[in-house]
This record gives C-alpha cells, sequence and structure tokens, in this order.
C-alpha cells in the first residue's frame, strides 16, 4: 500500500522528509488561485 501512495502521489514522499508543508503550502495556494483563474 505504501508503494501505490508513493505512486499515485510522488509528493507524499516529499511530506515525509518535513521539509513538504513549507512548501507544499505555497503550492496548494497557488493551485486554488488557478481553480479560480482557469
Amino acid at each position: 500500500m505504501s508503494r501505490r501512495w508513493a505512486a499515485s502521489s510522488p509528493r507524499s514522499r516529499r511530506r515525509v522528509d518535513g521539509r513538504s508543508p513549507a512548501k507544499r503550502r505555497p503550492r496548494m495556494a497557488s493551485r486554488r488561485v488557478r481553480s479560480s483563474h482557469p
């Protein structure tokens, strides 16, 4: 099951590094803005 998660979400592996919370926050906000401005 762990391999499927990594294959489906390669970013989830970076989250385990602990450096993803800081990089994922700005990325999620960017995706939301794109959804509002398609």
